[in-house]
C-alpha cells in the first residue's frame, strides 16, 4: 500500500514533528525486525563464546586437578616404599594440599629425606 505524495509528505513531517517533540525516533518494522535478529545473532554468539570459554576453563582445571592427583600419588608411593608403613594422618595432610608446586616440592624431598618423621615436621611447616 502506497501513499500518494501529498500525504506522504505531510506524514513524514508530522513523524519529523512527533519525534522532535517526543524525543524519540519512530522505528519501522523493517528496522524493528533487523533489530530483532541483530539481538538474536548477538545472544546465540555470546552463549557460544561463553560456552567455549567455560569448556576451556573447565578442561584448564580438569588438567590440574589430573596433575595434582598425580603428584599426590607419586608422592604417597614415594613414602610407602622408603618407609614401608605410612601413617594415616600424613595421608590426610597430603590430601588437603592443593598447590601442586607446593606437592611436587614435598615429592621432591620425600625422595631424599633422612626420616619419615623429619617428613612429617616438613609437613607441618608448609601447613
Amino acid at each position: 500500500m502506497e501513499l500518494p505524495e501529498e500525504l506522504t509528505e505531510q506524514f513524514e513531517q508530522m513523524l519529523v514533528e512527533y519525534e522532535e517533540a517526543k524525543q524519540v525516533e519512530y522505528i519501522t518494522s523493517i528496522e524493528r525486525l533487523g533489530m530483532k535478529r541483530g539481538f538474536q545473532q548477538g545472544t546465540q554468539q555470546g552463549f557460544q563464546r561463553g560456552e567455549e570459554q567455560g569448556f576451556q576453563r573447565g578442561e584448564k582445571q580438569g588438567f590440574q586437578r589430573g596433575a595434582q592427583q598425580t603428584v599426590q600419588q607419586l608422592l604417597f608411593e614415594t613414602l610407602q616404599v622408603r618407609f614401608d608403613a605410612v601413617p594415616e594422618r600424613v595421608m590426610e595432610s597430603l590430601n588437603k594440599i592443593d598447590q601442586l608446586e607446593t606437592l611436587k616440592s614435598l615429592h621432591k624431598e620425600a625422595i631424599t629425606i633422612a626420616s619419615l618423621a623429619e617428613f612429617e615436621q616438613l609437613l607441618e611447616r608448609q601447613g
